[in-house]
């Protein structure tokens, strides 16, 4: 994409008074992009918005000729100032407008139709992005490509919102500016048959930690507020702003999600939430979200906060996959009733004195140790399987594929040197 400095800056509506600044604001991101780079006065501006003129497509039907554009720019402008040199120069530049929006106009509806006709995805051109993004900074602040969303995934997002039925989109789905690979091509078939070649879908990966959920859902933030830049006629979308996506990172990672931990008696971390399980549910909310917006008409902004809040979501997605992947999953202690099949009441005593008896001292030494060491987890917090034989007496050769840490404090040593609650479980020589 081309650097932002390329193209004329937009003015700031804040230098006219506040009356035609407000006028000024109702423009369409497009159309104060196309007025700035034609050398359109701000005041000029108002006056179209006064004049109900707010798109690209409602400057390009002001008039249906040339003619009848310079006059009717001549009267906007008022005809007492018709003969002064500024004037005539103001309406030279709103007819090069009208002559350029015209066009545009045409050659939107003709991809529009061709791609209602196909199928196929609509095709955003990249000045309608370059507009959309310098209309963000304006608004807000500016943008890195890699916060920036990428062309693809913008293109798949409009046409969800034209065609009215909006999906939650799956974060590997989520390009920014900085992953697009323009170059990358695809043959499809359209409705009618006919191979077409269009811009290859791209995924990246899902984010590993944190802080690549939060930048990858702050390309999202910014993809839905510029979509109200654009669509400033759907209401749902009027809320959308990137402090609503900073709200449901947060409470993502905050300690009611990822942050959540169960704790011992004694005020230790036992278990966390997998950090699957924090995607998982966080891709279930927005998809929860996107019903209420559909079915409910409901603002972006109120979808989110009650999609968060919704208890059957969280039951489904988050608690219940919590519960049954378990803290540990130990297996349960030996009950009496195997021991009892173990060894057989019966046998004599002078047996069991004779010939088996070294073997009997040798199986039964470390008894205690071992009913002690059931009650201990053979998985980590984060659920990775913790050698047994890396904290027993022989030790592992460490060739297996499980994770050599002490069963009872999870640090990197074994449990038969370990001291945490050494007094409480650890069997006195």
């Amino acid at each position: 994409m081309a650097a932002a400095g390329a193209f004329p800056p937009v003015e700031p509506a804040g230098l006219l008074p506040a009356g035609e600044a407000a006028d000024v604001e109702t423009l369409s991101s497009e159309l104060r992009f196309l007025l700035a780079e034609k050398g359109v006065p701000l005041e000029v501006q108002a006056r179209l918005a006064r004049a109900g003129v707010r798109t690209v497509s409602h400057l390009s039907l002001f008039e249906d000729s040339r003619g009848e554009a310079r006059r009717a720019f001549t009267t906007l402008l008022g005809a007492e100032a018709a003969q002064r040199p500024e004037t005539k120069l103001q309406v030279i530049q709103l007819l090069d407008a009208w002559e350029t929006a015209s066009k545009r106009k045409e050659a939107a509806d003709k991809l529009d139709a061709e791609a209602r006709s196909t199928g196929l995805p609509r095709t955003v051109q990249k000045t309608e992005l370059i507009q959309l993004r310098l209309a963000f900074e304006r608004l807000l602040y500016p943008l890195t490509d890699d916060t920036t969303p990428g062309v693809g995934y913008m293109e798949s997002k409009f046409e969800q919102i034209d065609d009215g039925e909006i999906k939650a989109e799956n974060l590997k789905e989520v390009t920014s500016l900085e992953d697009d690979d323009t170059d990358r091509l695809g043959a499809v078939l359209d409705k009618a048959g006919v191979l077409r070649i269009k811009r290859a879908s791209q995924e990246v990966r899902a984010p590993a930690n944190p802080e690549a959920l939060r930048t990858r859902l702050k390309v999202v933030a910014h993809m839905y507020t510029m979509a109200r830049l654009k669509h400033t006629n759907r209401a749902w979308l009027a809320s959308a702003s990137p402090q609503i996506f900073l709200d449901h990172v947060d409470y993502m990672l905050g300690p009611h999600v990822y942050g959540l931990a169960a704790r011992d008696h004694s005020d230790k971390v036992v278990a966390t939430p997998s950090w699957a399980t924090v995607l998982s549910y966080e891709f279930q909310v927005r998809k929860r979200a996107m019903k209420f917006v559909n079915e409910q008409q409901l603002s972006l902004a109120v979808a989110l906060k009650q999609a968060r809040e919704d208890p059957v979501t969280k039951e489904r997605f988050f608690v219940t996959p919590i519960a049954i992947a378990g803290p540990f999953s130990a297996p349960p202690p030996p009950t009496n009733e195997r021991r009892n099949r173990s060894r057989s009441p019966r046998r004599p005593a002078a047996k069991a004195a004779g010939k088996g008896q070294p073997n009997s001292r040798r199986k039964g030494r470390g008894k205690g140790a071992k009913a002690l060491t059931n009650n201990l987890p053979y998985r980590t917090p984060d659920g990775r399987q913790i050698c047994f034989k890396y904290n027993s007496p022989q030790g592992c050769k460490g060739q297996c594929s499980m994770v050599h840490v002490c069963r009872r404090c999870f640090q990197n040593h074994t449990l038969m040197v370990c001291t945490a609650g050494a007094p409480q479980d650890t069997p006195q020589a």
